[in-house]
């Protein structure tokens, strides 16, 4: 069965009235927030943060999937773009997942 985006855990939040477009975090551990958006720096010299959401779901048919990346504004989906088809940083992305779940067959 397919789940859409809208039933995952992690999903896009659009702009609402005073709230920015963020991810929500429907089921956040102990330690996680439940939002992550974009923390506007205050000062010229202070870090600023930038989220993408990277989401893997089953395709339209049982043989393909389809991968969503978001970001919360162009610039985070084009840094998501690039950690994902950086090899380093894709080997330790999944050696990472495998160490959190060690079952998992994806």
């Amino acid at each position: 069965m397919h789940r859409h985006p809208s039933k995952l855990p992690l999903r896009l939040a659009s702009t609402e009235d005073d709230q920015p477009r963020r991810i929500v975090n429907t089921k956040p551990e102990q330690g996680q927030p439940g939002e992550y958006h974009l923390p506007y720096p205050v000062k010229k010299d202070q870090q600023s943060y930038d989220y993408a959401l990277v989401s893997m779901t089953k395709g339209i048919n049982a043989r393909h999937q389809l991968l969503l990346v978001n970001g919360l504004n162009s610039e985070g989906t084009q840094m998501a773009m690039e950690f994902l088809t950086d090899i380093p940083d894709l080997q330790s992305l999944i050696s990472t997942l495998r160490r959190m779940t060690p079952g998992h067959t994806g």
